[in-house]
C-alpha cells in the first residue's frame, strides 16, 4: 500500500512539472502559449511611418524608451473625448499626440490592436 502511495505521488508530481509550463501560457492570462505577450503603452507620438508609430513611453514598464509599434489592417484607431471615444483612422494621428496603445508582442515585434489618441496622460506620469 505504501509503494502504491509513493508511486501515485510521483505520477502526480511529474504531471504537474510537465503541465505547468504549458498551462502558464504567455503571461497574458489566456494560457494560449506561442510566445505572445500583451502590452499597454502610454506616451507621445514621435514619428509616424507607413505602418508604424514610434512612441516615447512614459509608464514604468517602458519608461524612457522609444518604441516602434506596427499597425495592421485590423488595428482599431480611436480618439478620446470627455464623453467617450470616437473612431478615427491612421491618417488622423499626428506627431506629438498623446497616445495609449494596446497590443501584443510577438517574437520581439510590437503589434497594435488598439490605438487611442488625445488620452489624458497625467495619470501615467
Amino acid at each position: 500500500m505504501k509503494k502504491l502511495f509513493v508511486l501515485l505521488t510521483l505520477v502526480i508530481l511529474m504531471s504537474l512539472v510537465i503541465t505547468s509550463p504549458v498551462m502558464a501560457g504567455n503571461g497574458n492570462g489566456r494560457g494560449s502559449g506561442g510566445g505572445q505577450q500583451s502590452f499597454a503603452l502610454p506616451g507621445y507620438i514621435t514619428t509616424i511611418g507607413d505602418n508604424t508609430i514610434t512612441v516615447q513611453a512614459i509608464n514604468d514598464r517602458f519608461a524612457g524608451q522609444v518604441l516602434t509599434i506596427n499597425v495592421t489592417s485590423s488595428t482599431r484607431f480611436l480618439q478620446w473625448t470627455p464623453s467617450g471615444t470616437v473612431p478615427i483612422t491612421f491618417d488622423d494621428i499626428a506627431v506629438g499626440d498623446s497616445i495609449n496603445i494596446k497590443g501584443t508582442i510577438t517574437n520581439g515585434e510590437y503589434i497594435a490592436t488598439r490605438v487611442t489618441v488625445d488620452v489624458p496622460l497625467y495619470c501615467f506620469e
